[in-house]
């Protein structure tokens, strides 16, 4: 069994080599995406992977691993997303479950 922070580590590569497939299906099948505290932005692997395909069109969309802080379940990333010649700081909370991210927040103090 993978450790919570494997289970994200695979979904920020499965998301660097834009891999919509891949990526969704790290996500449980009712898997639940917000902006945080709670904006729905997806419900569900399959719009989860609707999700990424389009995100997944802009060709500079990257995302850097700045910090990682795991927590039993959940895991807290701090992360650097490049897109459009953009360049934003969001924090990223995962909880997982066994070898699934069940949950996701966004956070873009921005």
């Amino acid at each position: 069994m993978s450790s919570s922070t494997d289970v994200v580590q695979r979904q920020l590569e499965a998301y660097n080599r834009k891999d919509a497939a891949v990526l969704a299906a790290i996500y449980a099948e009712d898997a639940e995406l917000f902006a945080h505290p709670n904006t729905l932005l997806a419900k569900g692997r399959a719009a989860i992977l609707a999700r990424y395909t389009a995100r997944f069109q802009d060709q500079t969309l990257r995302a850097d691993l700045l910090q990682r802080i795991p927590m039993g379940d959940m895991v807290l990333d701090h992360e650097r997303i490049h897109s459009g010649g953009q360049i934003s700081d969001i924090f990223a909370l995962y909880r997982v479950v066994g070898e699934h991210i069940v949950a996701a927040w966004f956070i873009n103090p921005t």
